[in-house]
């Protein structure tokens, strides 16, 4: 599922920090909380496990803000209306139900030094693409990968790096097994067979719950990217993301007509 959000702010030119994803993805917690206590307990402490790692199947891009400024790491928002696209892995009987909690919410963006309060004016649900065996992607949040490199390490790896595609792909799998396994899915053999990078990746850096002694910086890319294998894993990436850290506001995709 995957819907659109149009925000008003409640103040003129309110300032934002830079890096907004955290207070954004606790907002979309405490949302669905607000409905559901115990499923976003649950989804906030465990998520879908595959062995020792933990996904929560849900992503959002960034803000799309049509007027703005920015001064050091604050963004200054000129326009009274912005949006935001969330989406998730939820089943469809619920679609209506989830319209209806974020609808007219009010929610705050903050960090140690800023705050700007804002209300959910209209909340659309975005239709989906046809998933084929080809699809072509534009990343509408960046995505993360990373590849362990000790036992408490780990770095950030490039799109043009030649194991990257490997690792995307790795990484959508297993959050699918995740899935089935969680929710006692039978597990079909869905394969991706070829990434492409399509595009000249664009590096990004973020700092994830900034000024706090939890911050924690990662590095992210924008980029195009054609994938080759089943419609299903199409779909499921699509509505859960792709790569790592997608409910902090990465790995959120729009499909590209041929």
């Amino acid at each position: 599922m995957r819907i659109k959000l149009t925000i008003q702010q409640l103040k003129k030119s309110q300032m934002i920090p830079i890096n907004y994803q955290y207070p954004l993805s606790v907002f979309i917690y405490k949302t669905i909380e607000s409905a559901d206590p115990e499923h976003a307990d649950w989804l906030h402490k465990n998520g879908f496990s595959n062995g020792n790692k933990k996904f929560k199947l849900f992503t959002f891009s960034k803000l799309s803000i049509p007027e703005f400024r920015i001064i050091g790491n604050k963004i200054i928002l000129e326009s009274g209306r912005l949006h935001l696209i969330i989406s998730m892995l939820i089943e469809n009987t619920i679609e209506s139900f989830m319209v209806g909690i974020f609808t007219n919410q009010k929610f705050r963006i903050f960090d140690t030094i800023t705050a700007a309060d804002f209300v959910i004016k209209f909340v659309e649900i975005v239709p989906e693409p046809e998933f084929t065996e080809t699809m072509k992607f534009h990343t509408l949040s960046p995505i993360v990968l990373t590849k362990k490199i000790d036992n408490n390490g780990y770095k950030f790896l490039n799109p043009e790096d030649d194991e990257y595609p490997v690792y995307l792909r790795n990484n959508l799998l297993e959050k699918y097994r995740a899935y089935c396994a969680t929710r006692n899915i039978r597990e079909q053999e869905y394969k991706i067979e070829e990434i492409k990078i399509l595009s000249k990746p664009k590096q990004k850096l973020f700092k994830i719950k900034e000024g706090t002694p939890e911050e924690n910086d990662i590095k992210a890319h924008y980029y195009d990217f054609e994938m080759k294998g089943s419609p299903k894993l199409m779909k499921f990436g699509y509505e859960a993301g792709f790569g790592k850290d997608c409910s902090l506001g990465f790995g959120c995709v729009k499909a590209i007509e041929n």
